[in-house]
Protein backbone atom coordinates (compact mmCIF):
# COMPACT_ATOMS: atom_id res chain seq x y z
CA UNK A 1 0.00 0.00 0.00
CA UNK A 2 1.34 3.43 -0.94
CA UNK A 3 2.11 5.79 1.94
CA UNK A 4 1.27 9.45 1.39
CA UNK A 5 3.74 12.20 2.19
CA UNK A 6 2.69 15.18 4.29
CA UNK A 7 2.60 17.36 1.17
CA UNK A 8 0.32 14.90 -0.61
CA UNK A 9 -2.03 14.75 2.37
CA UNK A 10 -2.20 18.53 2.47
CA UNK A 11 -3.00 18.58 -1.25
CA UNK A 12 -5.60 15.85 -0.68
CA UNK A 13 -3.87 13.58 -3.19
CA UNK A 14 -2.70 10.22 -1.89
CA UNK A 15 -1.44 6.98 -3.33
CA UNK A 16 -3.60 4.81 -1.07
CA UNK A 17 -5.18 2.88 -3.95
CA UNK A 18 -1.71 2.55 -5.59
CA UNK A 19 -3.30 2.80 -9.05
CA UNK A 20 -0.64 5.27 -10.18
CA UNK A 21 2.09 2.82 -9.24
CA UNK A 22 0.29 -0.06 -10.96
CA UNK A 23 0.16 1.90 -14.19
CA UNK A 24 3.84 2.85 -13.90
CA UNK A 25 5.36 -0.64 -13.67
CA UNK A 26 4.33 -4.15 -14.79
CA UNK A 27 3.05 -6.40 -12.01
CA UNK A 28 2.99 -10.18 -11.83
CA UNK A 29 -0.15 -11.55 -10.16
CA UNK A 30 -0.67 -14.88 -8.41
CA UNK A 31 -4.11 -16.08 -7.30
CA UNK A 32 -4.79 -18.47 -4.40
CA UNK A 33 -8.14 -20.04 -3.62
CA UNK A 34 -8.82 -19.77 0.10
CA UNK A 35 -11.44 -21.10 2.47
CA UNK A 36 -12.09 -20.62 6.17
CA UNK A 37 -11.53 -23.75 8.25
CA UNK A 38 -12.44 -22.07 11.55
CA UNK A 39 -14.93 -19.24 12.11
CA UNK A 40 -14.01 -15.64 11.41
CA UNK A 41 -14.35 -13.46 14.49
CA UNK A 42 -14.13 -9.68 14.48
CA UNK A 43 -11.80 -7.91 12.12
CA UNK A 44 -14.26 -5.10 11.36
CA UNK A 45 -14.26 -1.42 12.23
CA UNK A 46 -16.01 -2.20 15.53
CA UNK A 47 -13.90 -4.42 17.79
CA UNK A 48 -15.21 -7.98 18.02
CA UNK A 49 -17.62 -7.60 15.11
CA UNK A 50 -17.40 -8.97 11.58
CA UNK A 51 -17.84 -6.34 8.87
CA UNK A 52 -20.66 -7.66 6.68
CA UNK A 53 -19.64 -5.51 3.72
CA UNK A 54 -15.95 -6.39 3.89
CA UNK A 55 -15.48 -9.40 6.21
CA UNK A 56 -12.02 -10.25 4.89
CA UNK A 57 -9.80 -7.20 4.54
CA UNK A 58 -6.82 -7.10 2.20
CA UNK A 59 -5.16 -4.53 4.48
CA UNK A 60 -5.34 -6.94 7.43
CA UNK A 61 -3.82 -9.77 5.39
CA UNK A 62 -1.07 -7.39 4.29
CA UNK A 63 -0.32 -6.67 7.95
CA UNK A 64 -0.08 -10.37 8.71
CA UNK A 65 2.20 -10.97 5.73
CA UNK A 66 4.53 -8.25 6.98
CA UNK A 67 4.56 -9.93 10.41
CA UNK A 68 5.59 -13.28 8.95
CA UNK A 69 8.15 -11.59 6.70
CA UNK A 70 9.70 -9.93 9.78
CA UNK A 71 9.77 -13.24 11.66
CA UNK A 72 11.75 -14.88 8.85
CA UNK A 73 13.95 -11.84 8.22
CA UNK A 74 14.92 -11.51 11.89
CA UNK A 75 16.76 -14.84 11.74
CA UNK A 76 18.20 -14.25 8.29
CA UNK A 77 19.51 -10.80 9.26
CA UNK A 78 20.47 -11.85 12.81
CA UNK A 79 18.09 -9.30 14.39
CA UNK A 80 19.81 -6.34 12.68
CA UNK A 81 16.88 -3.95 13.11
CA UNK A 82 18.30 -1.25 10.85
CA UNK A 83 18.85 -3.69 7.99
CA UNK A 84 15.42 -5.25 8.56
CA UNK A 85 13.73 -1.87 8.37
CA UNK A 86 15.60 -1.04 5.17
CA UNK A 87 14.61 -4.30 3.46
CA UNK A 88 11.04 -4.21 4.74
CA UNK A 89 10.42 -0.70 3.45
CA UNK A 90 11.99 -1.55 0.09
CA UNK A 91 9.57 -4.44 -0.32
CA UNK A 92 6.41 -3.54 1.59
CA UNK A 93 6.68 0.25 1.70
CA UNK A 94 6.74 2.56 4.69
CA UNK A 95 7.38 5.98 6.13
CA UNK A 96 10.98 6.99 5.77
CA UNK A 97 13.17 9.64 4.22
CA UNK A 98 11.85 9.61 1.60
CA UNK A 99 8.64 7.53 1.98
CA UNK A 100 8.78 4.31 -0.02
CA UNK A 101 5.95 2.77 -2.00
CA UNK A 102 5.03 -0.87 -1.63
CA UNK A 103 6.17 -3.26 -4.34
CA UNK A 104 3.54 -5.80 -3.26
CA UNK A 105 -0.24 -5.64 -3.69
CA UNK A 106 -2.90 -7.67 -1.93
CA UNK A 107 -6.46 -8.10 -3.18
CA UNK A 108 -9.38 -10.17 -1.92
CA UNK A 109 -12.11 -11.36 -4.28
CA UNK A 110 -15.27 -13.26 -3.37
CA UNK A 111 -18.21 -13.79 -5.69
CA UNK A 112 -20.67 -14.82 -2.99
CA UNK A 113 -21.36 -12.89 0.23
CA UNK A 114 -20.06 -14.45 3.43
CA UNK A 115 -22.95 -14.84 5.86
CA UNK A 116 -22.97 -14.28 9.61
CA UNK A 117 -24.15 -17.02 11.95
CA UNK A 118 -24.42 -17.50 15.72
CA UNK A 119 -21.24 -18.61 17.43
CA UNK A 120 -22.78 -21.98 18.35
CA UNK A 121 -20.54 -24.62 19.90
CA UNK A 122 -17.34 -22.58 20.03
CA UNK A 123 -15.23 -23.01 23.15
CA UNK A 124 -15.72 -19.69 24.94
CA UNK A 125 -12.11 -19.76 26.17
CA UNK A 126 -11.02 -18.93 22.62
CA UNK A 127 -12.92 -15.64 22.92
CA UNK A 128 -10.83 -14.49 25.85
CA UNK A 129 -13.74 -14.28 28.26
CA UNK A 130 -16.41 -13.20 25.78
CA UNK A 131 -19.87 -14.75 25.94
CA UNK A 132 -20.60 -17.10 23.06
CA UNK A 133 -24.30 -16.21 22.91
CA UNK A 134 -23.39 -12.56 22.29
CA UNK A 135 -21.00 -13.24 19.40
CA UNK A 136 -21.67 -13.26 15.68
CA UNK A 137 -19.17 -15.12 13.52
CA UNK A 138 -18.60 -15.82 9.86
CA UNK A 139 -18.76 -19.59 9.64
CA UNK A 140 -19.57 -19.94 5.95
CA UNK A 141 -17.36 -22.32 3.91
CA UNK A 142 -17.70 -20.12 0.81
CA UNK A 143 -14.32 -19.98 -0.98
CA UNK A 144 -12.65 -16.68 -1.79
CA UNK A 145 -9.58 -15.66 -3.75
CA UNK A 146 -6.41 -13.98 -2.52
CA UNK A 147 -4.53 -12.14 -5.28
CA UNK A 148 -0.90 -11.24 -4.69
CA UNK A 149 0.85 -8.81 -7.03
CA UNK A 150 4.61 -8.20 -7.17
CA UNK A 151 6.49 -5.66 -9.28
CA UNK A 152 8.50 -7.40 -11.98
CA UNK A 153 11.52 -5.35 -10.90
CA UNK A 154 11.76 -7.31 -7.64
CA UNK A 155 14.65 -9.73 -7.37
CA UNK A 156 14.01 -13.46 -7.31
CA UNK A 157 14.99 -13.42 -3.64
CA UNK A 158 12.40 -10.76 -2.81
CA UNK A 159 9.69 -12.62 -4.72
CA UNK A 160 10.51 -15.79 -2.81
CA UNK A 161 10.33 -13.86 0.47
CA UNK A 162 6.78 -12.75 -0.42
CA UNK A 163 5.79 -16.32 -1.30
CA UNK A 164 7.27 -17.62 1.95
CA UNK A 165 5.32 -15.00 3.93
CA UNK A 166 2.12 -16.20 2.24
CA UNK A 167 3.00 -19.82 3.05
CA UNK A 168 3.56 -19.04 6.75
CA UNK A 169 0.37 -16.98 6.89
CA UNK A 170 -1.58 -19.85 5.29
CA UNK A 171 -0.09 -22.37 7.72
CA UNK A 172 -0.26 -20.44 10.98
CA UNK A 173 -1.98 -17.08 10.44
CA UNK A 174 -5.53 -16.22 9.50
CA UNK A 175 -8.06 -13.44 9.05
CA UNK A 176 -10.02 -11.36 11.54
CA UNK A 177 -9.34 -11.13 15.27
CA UNK A 178 -7.90 -13.67 17.75
CA UNK A 179 -6.08 -15.61 15.05
CA UNK A 180 -3.52 -16.80 17.61
CA UNK A 181 -6.32 -18.68 19.31
CA UNK A 182 -7.35 -20.25 16.03
CA UNK A 183 -10.13 -17.99 14.76
CA UNK A 184 -10.09 -17.26 11.03
CA UNK A 185 -7.71 -20.08 10.10
CA UNK A 186 -7.60 -20.62 6.35
CA UNK A 187 -6.89 -23.37 3.87
CA UNK A 188 -5.00 -22.10 0.81
CA UNK A 189 -4.67 -24.20 -2.34
CA UNK A 190 -1.51 -24.44 -4.41
CA UNK A 191 1.02 -23.68 -1.66
CA UNK A 192 3.59 -26.10 -0.22
CA UNK A 193 3.34 -26.47 3.54
CA UNK A 194 5.93 -25.02 5.88
CA UNK A 195 8.37 -27.80 6.74
CA UNK A 196 9.73 -28.81 10.14
CA UNK A 197 13.18 -27.67 9.01
CA UNK A 198 11.85 -24.20 8.15
CA UNK A 199 10.09 -23.95 11.51
CA UNK A 200 13.30 -24.76 13.39
CA UNK A 201 15.32 -22.36 11.23
CA UNK A 202 12.90 -19.55 12.14
CA UNK A 203 13.45 -20.18 15.85
CA UNK A 204 9.94 -21.60 16.38
CA UNK A 205 8.70 -24.82 17.95
CA UNK A 206 5.85 -26.87 16.54
CA UNK A 207 3.79 -29.60 18.21
CA UNK A 208 0.96 -31.70 16.80
CA UNK A 209 -1.52 -33.22 19.23
CA UNK A 210 -1.65 -36.98 18.84
CA UNK A 211 -5.47 -37.18 18.60
CA UNK A 212 -7.02 -37.34 15.13
CA UNK A 213 -10.37 -35.65 14.51
CA UNK A 214 -12.84 -35.80 11.64
CA UNK A 215 -13.13 -32.05 11.12
CA UNK A 216 -11.26 -28.82 11.79
CA UNK A 217 -13.71 -27.55 14.43
CA UNK A 218 -13.22 -30.64 16.61
CA UNK A 219 -9.44 -30.39 16.40
CA UNK A 220 -9.52 -26.67 17.14
CA UNK A 221 -11.77 -27.11 20.18
CA UNK A 222 -9.43 -29.81 21.49
CA UNK A 223 -6.46 -27.44 21.29
CA UNK A 224 -8.33 -24.63 23.05
CA UNK A 225 -9.55 -27.00 25.75
CA UNK A 226 -5.96 -28.13 26.36
CA UNK A 227 -4.88 -24.54 26.97
CA UNK A 228 -7.84 -23.85 29.24
CA UNK A 229 -7.26 -26.98 31.29
CA UNK A 230 -3.53 -26.34 31.62
CA UNK A 231 -4.12 -22.80 32.88
CA UNK A 232 -7.39 -23.18 34.77
CA UNK A 233 -8.67 -26.76 34.71
CA UNK A 234 -7.76 -30.00 36.47
CA UNK A 235 -3.97 -29.61 36.32
CA UNK A 236 -4.26 -25.91 37.15
CA UNK A 237 -6.33 -26.03 40.37
CA UNK A 238 -7.63 -28.20 43.19
CA UNK A 239 -10.94 -29.94 42.67
CA UNK A 240 -12.88 -27.75 45.13
CA UNK A 241 -16.57 -28.06 45.92
CA UNK A 242 -19.45 -28.48 43.48
CA UNK A 243 -20.33 -24.77 43.24
CA UNK A 244 -16.89 -23.30 43.87
CA UNK A 245 -13.61 -24.01 42.10
CA UNK A 246 -10.69 -25.12 44.21
CA UNK A 247 -7.56 -23.07 44.82
CA UNK A 248 -5.27 -22.54 41.89
CA UNK A 249 -2.07 -24.50 41.52
CA UNK A 250 -0.63 -21.39 39.89
CA UNK A 251 0.96 -18.74 42.15
CA UNK A 252 -0.41 -15.47 40.72
CA UNK A 253 -3.56 -15.13 42.85
CA UNK A 254 -1.67 -15.71 46.10
CA UNK A 255 1.07 -13.33 44.93
CA UNK A 256 -1.56 -10.60 44.54
CA UNK A 257 -3.04 -11.40 47.97
CA UNK A 258 0.43 -11.26 49.48
CA UNK A 259 1.41 -8.00 47.77
CA UNK A 260 -1.83 -6.24 48.70
CA UNK A 261 -2.11 -7.70 52.20
CA UNK A 262 -5.75 -8.57 51.51
CA UNK A 263 -7.36 -12.00 51.58
CA UNK A 264 -10.40 -13.89 52.81
CA UNK A 265 -9.98 -15.69 56.13
CA UNK A 266 -10.15 -19.02 54.30
CA UNK A 267 -7.84 -17.88 51.48
CA UNK A 268 -4.64 -16.77 53.16
CA UNK A 269 -1.77 -16.83 50.62
CA UNK A 270 -0.03 -20.17 50.87
CA UNK A 271 1.51 -20.88 47.46
CA UNK A 272 5.17 -21.74 48.00
CA UNK A 273 6.39 -20.35 44.65
CA UNK A 274 6.25 -16.81 46.03
CA UNK A 275 5.43 -13.59 44.16
CA UNK A 276 5.87 -14.76 40.58
CA UNK A 277 3.57 -14.54 37.54
CA UNK A 278 4.48 -17.39 35.14
CA UNK A 279 1.29 -17.22 33.07
CA UNK A 280 2.34 -13.77 31.86
CA UNK A 281 4.36 -15.70 29.26
CA UNK A 282 1.11 -16.60 27.48
CA UNK A 283 0.30 -12.94 26.77
CA UNK A 284 -1.07 -9.96 28.64
CA UNK A 285 -3.12 -8.33 30.02
CA UNK A 286 -4.40 -10.96 32.41
CA UNK A 287 -7.41 -9.89 34.47
CA UNK A 288 -7.54 -11.39 37.97
CA UNK A 289 -10.99 -11.35 39.54
CA UNK A 290 -11.54 -12.12 43.23
CA UNK A 291 -15.06 -12.89 44.47
CA UNK A 292 -14.76 -12.46 48.23
CA UNK A 293 -15.02 -9.02 49.82
CA UNK A 294 -11.88 -9.41 51.87
CA UNK A 295 -9.89 -10.39 48.79
CA UNK A 296 -8.07 -7.85 46.57
CA UNK A 297 -9.87 -5.76 43.98
CA UNK A 298 -9.70 -6.86 40.36
CA UNK A 299 -6.18 -6.50 39.01
CA UNK A 300 -4.88 -6.28 35.43
CA UNK A 301 -1.41 -7.73 34.95
CA UNK A 302 0.18 -5.72 32.12
CA UNK A 303 3.55 -5.73 30.36
CA UNK A 304 6.09 -2.99 31.06
CA UNK A 305 9.00 -1.95 28.87
CA UNK A 306 11.97 0.05 30.10
CA UNK A 307 12.88 2.73 27.55
CA UNK A 308 15.60 5.34 27.59
CA UNK A 309 14.45 8.84 28.46
CA UNK A 310 15.39 11.25 25.62
CA UNK A 311 18.53 13.16 26.46
CA UNK A 312 19.21 11.08 29.56
CA UNK A 313 20.97 7.84 30.38
CA UNK A 314 18.28 6.50 32.71
CA UNK A 315 15.70 3.90 31.69
CA UNK A 316 12.07 4.59 32.58
CA UNK A 317 9.20 2.06 32.78
CA UNK A 318 6.35 2.39 30.27
CA UNK A 319 3.18 0.36 30.83
CA UNK A 320 1.91 -1.27 27.61
CA UNK A 321 -1.70 -2.16 26.87
CA UNK A 322 -1.02 -5.69 25.71
CA UNK A 323 1.52 -8.33 24.87
CA UNK A 324 0.57 -10.69 22.06
CA UNK A 325 0.83 -14.34 22.97
CA UNK A 326 3.80 -16.16 21.41
CA UNK A 327 1.59 -19.26 21.26
CA UNK A 328 -0.56 -20.01 18.21
CA UNK A 329 -3.22 -22.74 18.30
CA UNK A 330 -5.07 -23.93 15.21
CA UNK A 331 -6.18 -27.10 13.41
CA UNK A 332 -3.92 -28.70 10.79
CA UNK A 333 -5.12 -31.16 8.15
CA UNK A 334 -3.16 -34.35 7.69
CA UNK A 335 -4.51 -36.65 5.03
CA UNK A 336 -8.22 -37.07 5.67
CA UNK A 337 -8.12 -36.10 9.34
CA UNK A 338 -7.47 -32.98 11.41
CA UNK A 339 -5.19 -32.50 14.41
CA UNK A 340 -4.74 -29.67 16.88
CA UNK A 341 -1.44 -27.86 16.38
CA UNK A 342 0.60 -25.46 18.51
CA UNK A 343 3.27 -23.14 17.17
CA UNK A 344 5.50 -21.36 19.67
CA UNK A 345 7.06 -18.21 18.23
CA UNK A 346 10.43 -16.91 19.48
CA UNK A 347 9.65 -15.75 23.01
CA UNK A 348 12.98 -14.94 24.65
CA UNK A 349 12.36 -11.17 24.68
CA UNK A 350 9.24 -11.72 26.81
CA UNK A 351 11.41 -13.06 29.62
CA UNK A 352 13.17 -9.68 29.83
CA UNK A 353 9.98 -7.63 30.24
CA UNK A 354 8.67 -6.23 33.49
CA UNK A 355 5.05 -6.37 34.70
CA UNK A 356 2.73 -4.17 36.72
CA UNK A 357 2.15 -4.88 40.41
CA UNK A 358 -1.14 -4.50 42.34
CA UNK A 359 0.35 -1.74 44.51
CA UNK A 360 0.93 0.47 41.46
CA UNK A 361 4.65 -0.27 41.14
CA UNK A 362 6.36 -2.32 38.45
CA UNK A 363 8.89 -5.14 38.69
CA UNK A 364 12.43 -5.00 37.45
CA UNK A 365 12.95 -6.62 34.03
CA UNK A 366 12.56 -10.39 34.21
CA UNK A 367 11.51 -10.47 37.88
CA UNK A 368 8.01 -11.73 37.13
CA UNK A 369 9.33 -15.28 36.84
CA UNK A 370 11.90 -17.41 38.63
CA UNK A 371 12.64 -20.69 36.85
CA UNK A 372 13.76 -22.27 40.12
CA UNK A 373 10.15 -22.07 41.36
CA UNK A 374 8.83 -24.45 38.68
CA UNK A 375 9.15 -27.37 41.11
CA UNK A 376 6.54 -25.64 43.30
CA UNK A 377 4.00 -25.26 40.48
CA UNK A 378 2.28 -28.62 39.83
CA UNK A 379 1.23 -28.02 36.17
CA UNK A 380 4.86 -27.29 35.30
CA UNK A 381 6.54 -29.77 37.61
CA UNK A 382 4.38 -32.55 36.14
CA UNK A 383 5.90 -31.81 32.72
CA UNK A 384 9.45 -31.55 34.11
CA UNK A 385 9.83 -28.06 32.63
CA UNK A 386 10.94 -24.78 34.22
CA UNK A 387 9.44 -22.67 31.42
CA UNK A 388 5.63 -22.24 31.36
CA UNK A 389 5.42 -22.20 27.55
CA UNK A 390 7.52 -25.33 27.11
CA UNK A 391 5.55 -27.03 29.88
CA UNK A 392 2.36 -26.37 27.94
CA UNK A 393 3.80 -27.78 24.70
CA UNK A 394 4.70 -30.97 26.55
CA UNK A 395 1.22 -31.14 28.06
CA UNK A 396 -0.43 -30.34 24.72
CA UNK A 397 1.27 -33.15 22.82
CA UNK A 398 -0.50 -35.98 24.67
CA UNK A 399 -3.68 -34.18 25.77
CA UNK A 400 -6.06 -35.63 26.86
CA UNK A 401 -4.42 -38.39 28.87
CA UNK A 402 -4.65 -39.69 32.41
CA UNK A 403 -1.35 -38.05 33.35
CA UNK A 404 -2.63 -34.70 32.06
CA UNK A 405 -5.95 -34.83 33.88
Amino acid sequence: MRVASLEEVQNKTTWLDSQEARDAEPIHWESYECQLVTPLFGGGVVAGQVDQRMPIRASAIRGQLRFWWRLLASKRLKNNTEKMREEEFALWGGLGTPPQASQVWVEVKHDKPLKLTEAGNINSYALGGGKVDEVKINDCPTPWVLRMGCCLSLSDTQKQEVTDAVRWWASFGGVGARTRRGFGAVSVSGLPVVTDEEIKAAGCQFILNRTQKHDAQQAWNLGIKALRDFRQGKPGRNRGETRYPGRSHWPEADAIRRLTGRHHNYHAPEHTAGNVFPRAAFGMPIIFHFKDRQDPSDFSLQPVKYVQTPGQSIMSPVVCERLASPLILRPIKQGNTWRAAALLLPYEKILDLAVTQPDGTVTNPGEWWDAAQAVNIPPMHAQNQNNPLLAFLQYFKTYPSQTNS
